[in-house]
């Protein structure tokens, strides 16, 4: 698994079956994640089911050329663990086409961090200093139930409702650049000091509404809508501090700053609409495929500076569009394939593959402050395996993830009224590796 973001939607890895089938899952298949992907494959699961998984382990590699000059570039290696996804599924006794299921996962994590910097004497004798600092760290973590009714055996309708805690971290950066007229004079002639560091949660609601019809035995379909959040509660901080200098003779300087604790912050989730089917070519062997459309969301501001939230507001500023981040995403589509072969009554093996297009809006970084990031797309290749042994089931696979992008970090950074926008091209590839167990309670 690689990274995932505000702007994509399919960097999911539950350490699951449905996740070696790349989520390729919506039309069947999606077994424990079923509230996820389909809450009416809930009704499908037979048996109840106390569930508790493994951690999942990925190796990174992320590369950014041009960070701050064509000469320079920044490599890091990252390792992380993708925290546990936890179920409880319950058929009803009293309604026995009735069936539930809780859980609570990680939906989205996300985690960038690096530092550079170059100290250079140009050609006509101008010292050149620049240096950036940069700390980006997001998680989203999901509560849900969930209930499946079956209406006969084709028909299937389900339903789930889920609470997203959303939280940023985002140390936005620090930035300095000094020219001067020659190394031997040492005059200033421009100094800039960049610096935003914002901390934000966001508690929001929102829901799924699954069908899956089985028109023939070795064909399923499914559709599921899920629904735009809502938010409940939750804040943000800003700190933001722009410094200018001109030339030292004329001692020109200025600086803008401001920190605006308790701001409005949140953080959107979009409609969409996901459709699927599997299909069974024999005996032991099955194809899966599922493809979601999300909508658009206009532009509209992650954190408000002119809007304080707390009820003691008297004791805060107004404050000023300085420290507003604004974000918005375009209407995209999202595909995936997944293949099972049954080697034995135990023993599954399985592949898959799925995109992961960026929907961030281009359009609003030619009009708004927007976070500062590369908005790239991703590819995701699955392979492994899954072992059952009664109540215990074995899981082992990879998933290779890469995607680039070649353009400018968004905003760049700003010298008086003049944006100065720097091309960077970034390059990721991430390994996953699913070692872990499911393990059965009841």
């Amino acid at each position: 698994m690689a990274p995932a973001q505000p702007d994509r939607y399919w960097s999911i890895s539950f350490n699951t079956e449905a996740s070696l089938l790349a989520g390729a899952v919506v039309g069947g298949g999606s077994d424990i994640t079923s509230l996820y992907y389909n809450p009416a494959g809930i009704s499908e699961i037979e048996e109840k089911k106390i569930i508790l998984n493994t951690n999942l382990f990925r190796l990174d590699y992320e590369r950014y050329n041009n960070i701050l000059n064509k000469n320079n570039y920044v490599g890091d290696w990252g390792f992380r663990v993708q925290p546990r996804y936890v179920s409880y599924i319950y058929r009803s006794k009293v309604i026995r086409k009735l069936s539930w299921q809780f859980a609570a996962f990680n939906r989205d994590m996300d985690y960038k961090a690096f530092s550079s910097g170059t100290d250079n004497i140009t050609n006509n004798g101008n010292r050149e200093v620049e240096s950036i600092d940069y700390l980006y760290e997001y998680n989203d973590y999901w509560g849900g139930i969930g209930a499946s009714y079956e209406i006969n055996e084709k028909l299937k309708i389900g339903l789930g409702l889920f609470v997203s805690i959303k939280n940023l971290f985002y140390n936005v950066y620090k930035y300095n650049e000094l020219y001067t007229d020659s190394v031997e004079k040492g005059d200033v002639d421009m100094t800039y000091d960049s610096y935003e560091r914002v901390t934000m949660y966001d508690v929001r609601m929102l829901s799924k509404i699954g069908i899956r019809y089985t028109p023939a035995n070795s064909f399923t379909i499914g559709l599921n809508i899920t629904t735009p959040s809502f938010k409940l509660f939750g804040n943000g901080d800003n700190k933001r501090k722009e410094s200018i200098t001109f030339n030292t003779d004329t001692n020109y300087s200025k600086t803008y700053e401001e920190y605006m604790p308790y701001r409005y912050a949140q953080i959107k989730d979009p409609f969409s609409v996901s459709f699927g089917f599997t299909y069974k070519l024999n005996d032991k062997s099955r194809i899966y495929a599922s493809a979601e459309w999300f909508k658009g969301i206009e532009s509209y501001k992650i954190i408000d500076g002119t809007k304080v939230i707390k009820s003691e507001s008297e004791n805060y500023q107004t404050g000023t569009d300085f420290t507003s981040l604004w974000f918005s995403t375009k209407s995209i589509i999202n595909y995936a394939f997944g293949y099972k072969q049954k080697l034995s009554d135990n023993f599954d093996l399985m592949l898959g593959f799925r995109t992961d297009f960026n929907s961030f809006n281009d359009d609003i970084n030619n009009n708004e402050r927007c976070l500062v990031e590369v908005h790239n797309d991703l590819y995701h290749f699955t392979l492994g395996s899954s072992f059952k042994y009664k109540r215990i089931a074995f899981l082992m696979g990879l998933q290779y993830s890469t995607g680039q992008k070649s353009g400018y970090i968004n905003n760049g950074y700003y010298w008086g009224i003049v944006k100065i926008p720097y091309i960077v091209d970034y390059s990721i590839n991430s390994v996953g590796l699913y070692i872990g167990f499911t393990l059965n309670f009841l």
